[in-house]
């Protein structure tokens, strides 16, 4: 384990999702990165903990561009655009699509000129991220050159089957594992593979379910796709339905066991 606690980190945070499905769930029509619990939108609870994050030295948020009046009103309201103002936090137009938000980041970064090793990329719907998952990712990535990428994921505690029509068979859970975020990677690598694929491969490209699976593909003849995982959390969930909206509020309403 070779120890290069220069380098320097920063992070994407997505916000450009239009919650068609979790709409499907709910009454209202707003987006659930903008649902307010305790007169705090959820992604100021997932924004300010990145931000508050001494070794993440620039976080870009990802928005439609129809979204950023509200987001900066509401950046103001929660005392944040001091970020802007020092250069840590950017704002980032978003893409029709998840993998389009993440190349329009990378490519902010390079066109900016800013300097990164790594980048950790997170979904702002997943408010409940504990601080120190992040620094796992951060740890190995300042003292670990054996891997370019590194993916949170969980274990799976209940009874998994496979129905296929009447038939039923169970699943051995110790091997199936929930992929949740943040996922981090060498930016020079992930800019490379987001751009080739964009570029040359568009008849796959919205295909991948996530960040690591297009840096897997792109790198699959490469070490360069090894990953090592870090453990998640079963808090770090994504917001889907309403159900898990009714446990954020109950988490968040919880003085002793919600965050601040």
């Amino acid at each position: 384990m070779k120890q290069n606690s220069n380098k320097n980190i920063g992070a994407i945070l997505l916000l450009g999702g239009e919650s068609s499905r979790f709409k499907k769930t709910t009454k209202g029509n707003i987006k659930k990165q903008y649902i307010e619990i305790n007169n705090k939108p959820l992604f100021i609870y997932t924004l300010t903990t990145f931000l508050n994050l001494d070794d993440i030295s620039h976080l870009f948020l990802v928005i439609p561009k129809s979204d950023f009046n509200y987001v900066l009103k509401e950046l103001k309201n929660h005392n944040l655009e001091k970020y802007i103002e020092n250069s840590k936090l950017y704002l980032v137009n978003g893409g029709k699509i998840r993998q389009d938000s993440v190349y329009n980041a990378l490519s902010s970064i390079n066109e900016l000129k800013i300097e990164l090793d790594y980048i950790l990329i997170h979904d702002a719907v997943r408010p409940l991220i504990d601080e120190n998952i992040i620094n796992e990712h951060i740890n190995n990535i300042k003292n670990n050159d054996n891997y370019r990428a590194y993916i949170t994921i969980n274990d799976i505690s209940d009874s998994l089957i496979y129905l296929n029509n009447e038939e039923i068979n169970y699943i051995d859970r110790e091997k199936i594992k929930i992929v949740q975020t943040p996922q981090s990677f060498n930016y020079f690598d992930l800019y490379e593979a987001y751009k080739s694929v964009k570029n040359n491969q568009l008849n796959i490209y919205q295909t991948f379910k996530d960040d690591y699976s297009l840096f897997k593909y792109f790198f699959q003849n490469s070490d360069k796709k090894n990953v090592l995982f870090i453990k998640g959390d079963i808090l770090n969930f994504k917001l889907t339905s309403n159900e898990e909206l009714k446990l954020l509020e109950y988490i968040f309403g919880n003085k002793t066991y919600g965050k601040k």
